[in-house]
């Protein structure tokens, strides 16, 4: 692994870790520019080169070469100028109107009022790096105030589900490209590639569909509480980070892996076991977890003590 490959896995080793734990601190605010800057401020505080809660510096444009990895196609995504960024923002955020724009949607509703805004976001793209990570935190949070979870994690388990998730993704952004283009013109060759992208991908899965999969109802035993818990909170966050490494097969998770065998038995056997349940049934075991150490603060040291042993010990193996 070359230097920037470590720097970039440090980078999403730490966001990782900030939206585990957004999700049991949520940011408070209005759902307007401000609370999307603090989200993203949250996500990438420990890692300055994101520029944390700022929007992209001037350029006469913003473009990225997408590369799928699966297949490795690769084709151009365009997003608006940076003239356009924060008059962008303030006008889609208002026009949406917060939550109480998704109360009493049926299931086709909700998926389909929370694309079309993913889309238009991502279409902005405001910031320089962590795009993807703030909106989906910040859907997330919205989903989450009308008794609605919506799990982006379903759709990052594999390089499958990433690259479906791109291209639909991709869709919606690059409508809005074509959206713009006058037809009474000779089309650019940008242009002419956002043409064919969608040609060629007209049957792909719509993100409306994929958040549709990955939304369902949240009783109130899944709420967080207000009141501040920062020991459980940490040892619910640690808890998550490590499943979701242990998932994806990150660096040192694997079966012979340090960092995974680092753990105490007990441990990698609860985390194995929660990684093959469902998605709703995932959250119901968090809660019930959180619940049982809840009633036991002595359990919660101790699982802290332990997750910061193993952290240690996974250090002292990598030296």
């Amino acid at each position: 692994m070359d230097d920037r490959s470590k720097v970039e896995q440090r980078v999403g080793l730490l966001a990782f870790a900030r939206i585990s734990e957004l999700e049991f601190r949520p940011v408070e605010g209005n759902f307007n520019a401000a609370h999307l800057k603090e989200i993203h401020r949250r996500i990438f505080q420990d890692s300055p080169v994101y520029a944390p809660g700022e929007y992209r510096p001037d350029a006469p444009g913003h473009s990225k070469i997408r590369v799928l990895e699966t297949s490795g196609v690769s084709y151009p995504v365009f997003y608006v100028p940076r003239s356009n960024v924060d008059s962008g923002v303030d006008k889609v955020l208002s026009a949406f109107g917060g939550p109480e724009s998704l109360r009493g949607l049926n299931a086709e509703q909700f998926s389909g009022r929370m694309a079309k805004l993913y889309g238009y976001l991502d279409f902005l793209h405001p910031f320089k790096e962590g795009n993807s990570r703030t909106l989906r935190s910040f859907t997330a949070q919205l989903a989450d105030e009308v008794g609605m979870k919506l799990d982006w994690f379903t759709s990052a388990v594999d390089g499958k589900s990433r690259d479906r998730l791109y291209i639909a993704r991709d869709i919606e952004v690059i409508r809005h490209v074509i959206a713009g283009i006058d037809h009474a013109n000779k089309m650019t060759s940008d242009e002419k590639d956002a043409m064919l992208f969608l040609a060629s991908y007209q049957h792909a899965d719509t993100l409306k569909t994929i958040i549709r999969e990955s939304t369902y109802p949240v009783s109130e035993l899944d709420r967080p509480r207000k009141e501040p818990e920062p020991a459980l909170d940490k040892v619910m966050s640690d808890f998550k980070i490590h499943a979701g490494m242990r998932e994806m097969t990150a660096y040192g998770y694997g079966d012979t892996g340090k960092k995974w065998n680092a753990l105490p038995e007990q441990i990698r056997k609860t985390i194995d076991d929660y990684n093959v349940l469902p998605n709703d049934a995932r959250t119901l075991a968090l809660a019930q977890m959180r619940q049982d150490l809840r009633r036991d603060p002595a359990a919660v040291d101790k699982l802290a003590e332990n997750l910061v042993q193993a952290r240690q010990q996974s250090r002292s193996m990598g030296r």
